[in-house]
């Protein structure tokens, strides 16, 4: 969630890698993690040419000039991934030099290891996408079994890049799975903004802001939430996938589409790391932007797509509604 691709930090200082056994998740507050942490998670340092990096990351051979490293587009460290169910994991590549690389793939083959290094499945081919959004970026599905440490690689460049990821069991992440019940919050309006200045940061504020969540969910429709903030948006994905939302609005007959902020004081504060979250953010568990929510008329969550999404996969995340 940065403008370009940065370090983690935890604590003031560099997130370690966490590749040994037994390694214990590594928490985020929801504030911290919004207010500063990337997005958009480097996995290595990206320091100098020939370089070996130990961000996040223990990729197999030094990067060198010319070659791209595997970035995790999502909190690799604890409380978001979930045992049991399956989970959406995006990535991105960056060059040597640490700036998001535009010229991709057009796929890229996907290893998960256990703990032990032990192949978990078959590979996962997974085609790159870029339709509306400012950088390319690749969504493994996969289901992790049982909770722990694992591994995804993927060979990137003629080099294998390794990231660890820690998988909970569900009393661990609060942040609502496809099956879930959607949580009812009052969302702000323009006639009441429930203490959200402003309601909404697009440029002109975007017309998805009525009814409030609680009134869209007892109306027994299909819903659709997008909780993003195109002004403080601390990544380059929210204005894009509003953007990309709008475009369905009036295309898709019978779903409520809404838009709820993440902050509630930024302008005013003008400082991340002491603004208050809106309440929807804390409803939720978010401890990440943007994050759509597609739930069908019972209220039930069919789909989430996090951190970014295309025009594509929106578009098959709104038509699981009427499939």
């Amino acid at each position: 969630m940065a403008p370009e691709p940065q370090r983690r930090r935890i604590a003031g200082g560099v997130a370690e890698p966490r590749v040994g056994p037994r390694a214990e998740p590594r928490r985020l507050s929801r504030r911290s993690f919004l207010a500063g942490s990337a997005g958009l998670a480097v996995l290595a340092a990206c320091g100098k040419t020939g370089e070996s990096r130990q961000e996040g990351t223990v990729s197999l051979e030094p990067l060198r000039e010319g070659q791209r490293e595997l970035v995790a587009n999502f909190e690799f460290r604890g409380g978001y991934l979930v045992a049991g169910t399956e989970q959406r994991l995006t990535f991105a590549l960056v060059t040597s030099d640490g700036a998001r690389a535009t010229d991709v793939p057009d796929e890229l083959t996907f290893h998960v290891r256990d703990e032990s290094d032990q192949p978990v499945g078959e590979p996962v081919r997974v085609a790159a996408h870029r339709d509306g959004v400012p950088y390319p970026y690749f969504p493994l599905r996969t289901t992790f079994a049982t909770p722990g440490l694992y591994q995804i690689t993927a060979d990137i460049d003629g080099g294998t890049r390794r990231q660890a990821v820690q998988v909970d069991t569900a009393d661990q992440v609060p942040l609502p799975q496809a099956g879930h019940q959607m949580v009812p919050v009052d969302t702000p309006t323009p006639s009441d903004h429930r203490g959200v200045e402003p309601y909404c940061t697009h440029e002109p504020p975007c017309p998805l802001h009525e009814p409030t969540l609680t009134e869209a969910l007892a109306a027994a429709e299909p819903t659709v939430l997008l909780v993003a903030t195109p002004r403080f948006c601390t990544s380059t994905a929210c204005g894009p996938v509003l953007n990309l939302l709008l475009e369905e609005v009036g295309s898709r007959s019978g779903v409520q589409f809404l838009h709820a902020e993440v902050w509630a004081d930024a302008a005013a504060t003008g400082d991340l790391a002491t603004a208050t979250l809106a309440p929807v953010v804390d409803a939720y568990g978010l401890v990440f932007e943007p994050c759509l929510f597609v739930a069908d008329r019972s209220g039930v969550i069919v789909e989430r797509l996090d951190n970014v999404f295309d025009r594509q996969e929106l578009r098959q995340a709104l038509d699981r509604l009427t499939g």
